[in-house]
Formats: C-alpha cells, structure tokens, sequence
C-alpha cells in the first residue's frame, strides 16, 4: 500500500500517467546512459588529448568541427531518408559502441595524430548520441506526450551527466584512462539492449524524402524575409564564437593546473559533474521565474552580458585559473539551465509548418558557421596576441551580441502580435504541463494583455483566451465581459466560470445564449436566477439552443444538471445528443444504462462521444465497453473506449473475443483463397470474403491492443493497412516479434498471403451464412445467368443492390 502510494505520488510529480510507466522508464534509462558513458569517455578523450598533444591544435579544431557537424548531418538524414528509421537507431549505438572500442585499441600504439581525430570523433558521436536518444523519444511518444515527457527525459540526462561527471575521477584512478572509453563503449551496448525493447513493437513510417539542404534553403528563405530572425541568426553565430572563445583558455589553463592525464580527466570530470547538476538545479528553480519575470529574450540578453561581465574579469584578473573556471562554470549553468531551453523557445513564434525548417537552417548554418570563425580567431590570436588581448575581443564580441540581440527582443514583442493574430497559443500555453512546469514568458503576457483590447475583435477573442488558460488579469476577463463580441464575450465566460463564477451574475441576461448558458451553468449553486435560465435553452425548440445550453452544463455538478444531462442524451438531434452523452460522466452510475446505448447509437459522433464517456467514468464502465465488444455490434468505438480503460478484470473476455475474431478472419481468408475464376462476380465475391477476414483480423488485433501496456499493436495495425509495402513488411515484421504469437502469427497471412488455397470454395455453401453481407454477396455470385444477361428469378430479391454496387 506504501509503495503503491509512494508510485502514485512520484507519477503525479514526474508527469507520469496510468499506462506510461514501462516506457517512461525504458527512455529514462537510455538518456542517462548515453550522458554517462558520454561524459566518462569524453573526459577521457579531452585528457588524453591534452596531456599528451596539447591544446595549440583546438583552433584549428574548432573549424573542422564546423564543418564535420554540418557534413554529418546531412549524412544522417540522408540516410533517414533512405532506412527505416527503427533501424537506423537499433544499428547506430552498436557502431558508435565499435568506434569506441577500436579507438581503445588504437590508443595503446600511442600514435600522435590519433589524438586529434579522436576529439573530432568525439564531438560526432556526441552529435550522433543526441539523434539518437530524441530519434528513439519521438517514436515511442506522441505531441502530446513529448510536451509533457520531453523535460522528465532531459532531466534524466542531466542526471545522467551529473553522475558521470562524479565517477569519473575515480574510475581514472582505478581503471585507467584510456579504459575509460570501454566504459563508454559498454555503455552503449546497454543502450543497444533497451532500444531493441523500446523499438520491438514499434512501427514507424519512413522519414519524408525532403532532403535538409531543402529543409535549410526554405528555412534560409523565411529568415531573410523576418527581421526577428536575421538578427537571432547573427546572434546565434556570436554566440558560437563567444563559447568556443571561452572552452580554447579553460582548456589550456586546465592542461597547465593538471598535467597528468587522469588528473585532468579527475578535474573535468567533477567541474562538469558540478556545472550539469547546478544547470539543473536552475532549469527547476530558476528559469521559470526569470522568465515570467523577465521574458524569454530577457533571460537570453542576461548571456551576452554574462560574457561580457566574464571577460572584463579576465582582463582585470589577467586570465587567472580560479576567473577561468568560475566564467566556465557560469556559462556552463545558465547555457544549459536557462539559455539553451529559453532559445527553442524563440522558435514557437514561428509558424508550424515552418518551424522545423528555420532550426534546421539555424542550426546548420550560423551555429555551424560561428564555430568555425571562433576557430580561425582563435587560430590567429593564439600566435599573434597574448590572453589578455584574446579577451578583449571577446568582450567586445559580447556587447555586439547583447546589442543585437536587444534589437531582436524588440521584433519579437511584435512577432508575438503576430502569432496571436494567426492563432499560435503554443507560445503562451502549452497543452499539458511538462515536468518541471510551464515556461510563461513575460513578454508574451504583456503582449496577450494589450491583444486583449485590439480593435479586431478575432485577436482580442484569442488573447482572451490565451489569458484565461494564463490564470492572468481577471480585470481583463471582466472587461471582455461586455465586449460587443459573442466570441469575446463567451471566451471570458468560460475563464471566469473556472475562477470567479459570482462575477457573472449580471450576464445572466446575456444576448448570446453561449454566454447565458455559461454564466447560469457557473452560478446553479449560488444564483437562483441560474436555473431558470438554463431550464429555457435546454427546453428550446431549437437544437442549437439546446446544443449550447448542455455544452454549458458540462462543467455543472449539481443534480438538476446531472438529470438535464441524461433527458439530453435521448435528444433527437444527434449533436445534442453528443454532447450530452459526452457530458454523462457528471451524472454518476446512474448514467450507465443510457452510455450503453449510446455506445450503439446510429451516429458515430455518438458513439465517439460516448466512448470518451466511457473511459472517464472508467472501471465502472468495463462492462458496458466489454460487452459492445462481444455483441460486435460497436466494436470499434468500443475498442476504442478499452484502450483507453483498465482492463485487467475483463482481459480474459477481451482474448477470447480476440480468438474468436481470429478465427474468424482465418476463415473468410480461406475462402477466399479457395476461390476459382476471375469473372466479375467471383472477384467481387472474393474481395468482399478478404475485406471480411481483415475486418475481423482488425478487430482481433484491436482487442490485443486493449490489453498491451503501449500502442505497438495499434501501430502494427496502422501499417497493415499502408499502402506502402515497405510499411506492411515492417508491421509484419513488428507483429511476428510480439507477444500472443498463438493468436498473432495466424493474422499475419490474413494481411499478406492471398496464393490459392488447395481445397476450392463453394460459394452456394455461403449463402448461409452468419454474415448477412457475405449471404448478399454469396448469392449475387452464384446467381443463373439468364438469357437476357440478367440472373434468374430466384435471386431478383438480392439482385438491385448488388447491382447498383457494381
């Protein structure tokens, strides 16, 4: 009872829902992997490197890394393009895990310029280690998730960093240096193992074929034309310099303090051990309220300064070690607590569909770009100035970014304008709340508060909303109260009914009744005016009356409400109907009879509807979601509803539907391959026995899916039905590796394999059949043709339909 209790509670502080434990857990365990076997070798191979070669080659560097990166991402996406991309990430750890290991082989022949490429290689694998475990993310959560689980998994590699950080001094100490890219080898293999079961039940589809020179060119198109983004991609390439012109004199100064290779890995390793634990320390406690604070922008115009701040220091303190490593340590916690996460959130004032494309030419061209300037300015300056005139550059490089990037803040307040005006509330709230909460910003408050009084009354609508979702400036709320328009006016209703319900008393009389129905629903315990009101919407003539006055009700608990509620699902117009079936689970246990029914309605808006029911009132709805199932007269819906349930005390009844359903669609598929001819009839008789053994596969591996812990069933199904054939041998492939394989295996050839059958089907026998439709079809097909080309007398019954279909 402790432990199940103490579960719940960390699933509630972790963002965790009913059903996401197993891959929540998987993923967790991969990123702090990776970060850990990351930050162990990479110590080891900086140290190494250090110690024994120096650090006079990093300039130059520093400019191959520029282009390195930009060669191996075009490299990888091309190849994403190409392979399945499940393949592509159960096959990339095992070669990173190999490089590693023959790079350790290597590393006993001492051989000079190995040391250099092995640094490149480092920073590769890096890149190829962050594809990786967000490759691996994307495929096993949804939008949905991935807002809310993202930053848990972050975290984890954090923590991951953090511990690797730590154990690396020890583990020079004891196993030795060079050993420790074993360690990260080994780590990789680990990772290989929880992939394989990440991915095994998993079905993706291929990576679209738009290559990333394509994704860059249209994303260069979108920042020439936006001053926002002119300006952020002359900061991003500002900022690149800045960093790496930091990272050459830490480097240095560190290789002169700890000359030994396992010291120097020692030292790097509890400095980034202690700069990633402190970065998320900020990340949780800081950054959101610096944001809300200050803004998004603002928390990004603090870096530049924080350089500048930094590098004044080293002018005064001339390049001290104790100044180097406190700049670093600053830089390192705020790039990766606060900085970093405020920048990807710049690119929500994009829109959507461009979004990914302006990041990738951000990412692979300015970013790109400034390491490599970095490079040759540090490749000069290193022979031609001392440290002190190398941080006088960088000072003033700093005022340049805050300048520009102060210019930028000032044309994303009129960006944000903008998204608002479009409808992009993403930039203000997201859907679900993410693990460590949301990250508001100031400026786009400030700018959804002025929107709130535009004179088009669509963006004040939109920022109304924005604001109540914010839990911001009630005043406003109030004021849009009677804004002179409906949607204005309804936005505020619905706000204020969440908070501050006495305030809409005086709408009561509203001319909307969207409004009349809001404000009475928020009010039926406190105003005795409130129930009359909604008493004549929901007893109105007309349907769309009604349809606002339940949709008002659905928030309401009172028992007046509950029993409208339920009157209003028997309504004749279906979308009343809906959206009161949809509002039941208000109405208790005594709303199960009518979601029974509403389950088989004649409306799949209904039914839809009633399915979403079913799941919130939960266990107590298992046997009426069960039983639509065995009935087969819903299934569908009512599959739907079983996913989305707990269903352990009914998993017995759901495998035996799956068994009979299997044996069903094993059935029809023989018939069908039983089949001789290729006359019309025949062929259309053929086609509808397939169509009924996939319907009936569909519906078995539907049940299964109810039963698993993820979606892999539901994605496997999803593939079957492609009409791509590398996506249906990938389902197969995926189906044949689960589990169930007594019920699975023989669907897989219901889907697939259509080669003739060695006994024939007699389609006479048919005609007495279970399945109404196949009986149609059996007897169109076996009809007497006459001699005016027609069918005889005995069939005309079943004639006129078949033959209108055809």
């Amino acid at each position: 009872m402790l432990f199940a209790g103490l579960t719940k509670r960390l699933a509630e502080l972790f963002k965790v829902r009913a059903g996401e434990e197993r891959t929540v857990s998987l993923v967790l365990a991969m990123t702090s992997l990776v970060t850990v076997g990351g930050m162990v070798g990479g110590n080891a191979v900086e140290a190494l490197f250090f110690s024994r070669q120096g650090t006079a080659a990093l300039p130059a560097l520093y400019m191959a890394l520029g282009i390195t990166n930009f060669v191996v991402s075009l490299g990888i996406t091309a190849v994403l393009g190409r392979v399945a991309r499940v393949r592509v990430y159960l096959g990339l750890p095992l070669v990173l895990a190999t490089s590693l290991a023959l790079q350790r082989v290597v590393l006993a022949f001492d051989i000079p310029w190995t040391y250099a490429v092995f640094w490149l290689l480092m920073n590769v694998e890096g890149l190829l280690q962050g594809m990786l475990t967000w490759g691996i993310a994307s495929i096993v959560c949804d939008t949905r998730q991935a807002k809310r689980l993202f930053p848990l998994f972050a975290a984890g590699g954090i923590f991951g960093g953090v511990v690797g950080g730590f154990v690396t001094r020890p583990l020079a100490g004891l196993l030795g240096t060079e050993n420790l890219l074993a360690i990260w080898s080994g780590s990789l293999v680990l990772v290989y193992l929880v992939a394989r079961t990440l991915l095994a039940r998993h079905v993706v589809a291929p990576a679209r074929s738009v290559s990333l020179i394509q994704d860059m060119q249209a994303g260069y198109r979108y920042v020439r034309s936006s001053p926002l983004w002119r300006d952020v991609s002359a900061a991003t390439v500002l900022f690149a310099v800045l960093y790496f012109s930091l990272t050459f004199p830490f480097a240095k100064a560190a290789t002169r303090a700890y000359p030994s290779a396992e010291q120097l890995a020692g030292f790097f390793g509890l400095f980034g051990g202690a700069s990633t634990g402190a970065a998320f320390l900020a990340s949780l406690f800081v950054a959101n309220r610096l944001f809300a604070r200050l803004g998004i922008m603002a928390a990004i115009l603090v870096f530049p300064l924080l350089y500048a701040t930094g590098f004044a220091t080293l002018l005064v303190t001339q390049t001290a070690f104790s100044a180097l490593v406190a700049f670093r340590f600053a830089q390192l916690m705020y790039l990766q607590g606060i900085a970093s996460p405020a920048y990807e959130s710049v690119f929500n004032v994009i829109p959507r569909e461009r979004r990914d494309q302006v990041r990738a030419f951000v990412n692979g061209v300015p970013d790109q770009a400034g390491i490599v300037i970095a490079g040759a300015v540090l490749l000069v300056g290193d022979r031609t100035l001392d440290a002190a005139q190398l941080a006088a550059i960088g000072l003033g490089a700093a005022l340049v970014t805050a300048y520009i990037w102060w210019r930028a803040s000032r044309q994303y307040a009129r960006a944000l304008v903008r998204t608002l005006r479009t409808g992009q509330p993403i930039v203000f709230a997201g859907e679900e709340e993410p693990f460590g909460g949301y990250r508001r910003d100031a400026a786009a408050v400030s700018a959804a508060r002025a929107a709130a009084r535009d004179p088009d009354p669509r963006t004040r609508h939109i920022a109304v909303e924005v604001l109540g979702q914010l839990a911001e400036d009630d005043d406003l709320l109030i004021t849009a109260l009677d804004d002179d328009d409906d949607d204005v006016r309804r936005a505020a209703a619905n706000a204020l009914a969440r908070r501050q319900a006495p305030l809409l008393s005086t709408h009561l009389d509203d001319v909307d009744p969207a409004v009349r129905a809001t404000c009475a629903a928020a009010l039926l315990e406190v105003e005795p005016r409130a129930w009359p009101t909604l008493d004549a919407l929901l007893h109105s003539g007309d349907a769309e009356l009604r349809l606002v006055a339940v949709r008002g009700l659905g928030s309401s608990r009172e028992h007046a409400a509950a029993e409208a509620i339920m009157d209003l699902a028997r309504d004749t117009d279906s979308r009343v109907r809906a959206a009161a079936v949809r509002a039941l689970p208000a109405a208790g246990a005594a709303a199960l009879p009518l979601l029974a029914a509403a389950i088989r309605d004649e409306d799949r808006a209904v039914r839809r509807a009633a399915a979403d029911a079913l799941v919130t009132v939960g266990t107590p709805a298992l046997e009426i979601a069960i039983a639509a199932v065995e009935d087969g007269v819903a299934v569908d819906d009512a599959l739907d509803a079983l996913r989305r349930m707990p269903t352990a005390a009914v998993a017995a009844r759901v495998r035996e539907v799956a068994r009979r359903r299997a044996a069903d669609a094993g059935r029809y598929h023989a018939f069908a391959r039983g089949l001789r001819g290729e006359d019309e009839r025949t062929a259309f008789a053929r086609d509808a026995l397939v169509r009924a053994a996939r319907t009936h596969g569909a519906v078995a591996l539907g049940a299964l899916a109810s039963l698993a812990s993820d979606d892999a069933y539901e994605a496997a199904l999803a593939g079957l039905r492609s009409r791509e054939r590398v996506q249906r041998a990938n389902a197969v492939e995926a189906l044949e590796a689960m589990g169930d394989r007594e019920l699975v295996r023989p669907l897989l050839a219901v889907f697939e394999d259509l080669s003739p059958a060695d006994r024939p089907t007699d389609l006479a026998e048919l005609r007495a059949d279970t399945d109404a439709w196949i009986r149609e079809v059996c007897t169109f097909a076996t009809a007497r043709p006459t001699t005016l080309g027609g069918a005889a007398m005995e069939t005309l019954a079943t004639l006129p339909t078949m033959e209108r279909i055809l």
